[in-house]
């Protein structure tokens, strides 16, 4: 039975979906309904991305968070994996090549271009609105060695080797086809002393979490005062988790880890791997949805519940698969 609680269920229509419905209406108003009828797969997916100022309510905005995931990866919690990939595989490197996948606003591409190993940083996405943000920000910043592209990389045709560096930042899972993309463009691309850097998602897909995932989540959950339970822009409380429905998923976000659960043994089959280390994911990212902003300032009861939660993952993990991983790979000659 145990092992059971352990697979994905699929869920085509869940409560979660009718709570955020209602909250991106109420956030967002009536065009984002409207943006999600849209026939076209690909505009579903750039409406997703182009809507960059409602992040808010995402786990990721949690300093605590980001300080668990460099400890995890560093085993320092001040610093960037970034710096310390740049540190530990290119510390006596020049002129480097780098192609970015799926860069979004471009801040993790950004920290890359500081280092100047990087002669050259080539980032594409989909959504134009972030592309035009991201060369704003690097202008300003004086980042001369990146360039911001608006592409379908689906349709992107990848050099023979041209590339030193190729970096995906929680975007690998969004594409299409992996087999192809890790199996035979990415290699393609990259240079034989070339690495691939990766920290991302290869989870259930469509986000169709395990019985056992909810369980314990929804176990945690009333445990934390209703105070840090309230919706962003909203006087509801969490009480709940029951996850997406894959319904839901396909309409909003046709792009959301559509293949992801395919991403590990892919990578096992055409690289190398040099380093992997679980970042977990699987009780904080569904639980703290919606409820992140409660937990951004330093508060001692904030922090308290935090660190709570943090063991429960770490534990939770030992259990099943992290949904979250990074890591570095080299290609099969």
């Amino acid at each position: 039975m145990k092992s059971l609680d352990r697979k994905p269920t699929k869920r085509y229509l869940t409560k979660d979906d009718f709570m955020e419905l209602q909250s991106k209406i109420v956030q967002r108003g009536g065009r984002y309904l409207l943006s999600k009828l849209n026939p076209s797969a690909l505009k579903r997916t750039q409406s997703t991305f182009g809507e960059s100022s409602f992040q808010h309510a995402n786990w990721w905005i949690i300093p605590a968070v980001r300080r668990r995931w460099n400890q995890l990866v560093t085993d320092d919690p001040n610093q960037i994996y970034e710096d310390y990939f740049v540190q530990k595989y290119l510390a006596d490197r020049q002129g480097l090549k780098v192609l970015s996948l799926g860069c979004g606003i471009g801040s993790h591409e950004r920290n890359l271009a500081k280092h100047q190993v990087f002669a050259q940083i080539d980032a594409y996405d989909i959504a134009p609105n972030l592309i035009d943000r991201a060369n704003q920000i690097a202008q300003a910043e004086g980042l001369h060695n990146i360039q911001f592209h608006c592409a379908d990389v689906n349709a992107m045709a990848l050099e023979k080797e041209a590339y030193d560096l190729i970096f995906f930042h929680s975007s690998l899972h969004h594409f299409l086809h992996l087999d192809q993309l890790i199996g035979q463009k990415i290699p393609h691309a990259l240079r034989e002393d070339g690495y691939l850097l990766l920290n991302d998602y290869w989870g259930p897909d469509r986000l169709q979490w395990t019985p056992g995932q909810l369980q314990e989540i929804n176990r945690l959950l009333p445990t934390i005062p209703e105070k840090y339970r309230v919706r962003f822009q909203s006087n509801k409380v969490k009480k709940s988790v029951s996850g997406p429905g894959w319904l839901r998923m396909r309409l909003s976000d046709p792009s959301e880890a559509a293949e992801a659960s395919q991403i590990k043994a892919l990578l096992s089959a055409s690289f190398t791997t040099l380093e992997e280390q679980a970042i977990g994911g699987n009780i904080l990212m569904p639980l703290l949805k919606d409820i992140a902003h409660h937990y951004v300032e330093d508060h001692k009861e904030a922090n308290a519940i935090l660190a709570n939660l943090f063991q429960a993952e770490d534990q939770f993990i030992q259990k099943e698969q992290p949904l979250l991983f990074f890591g570095v790979y080299q290609k099969i000659p």
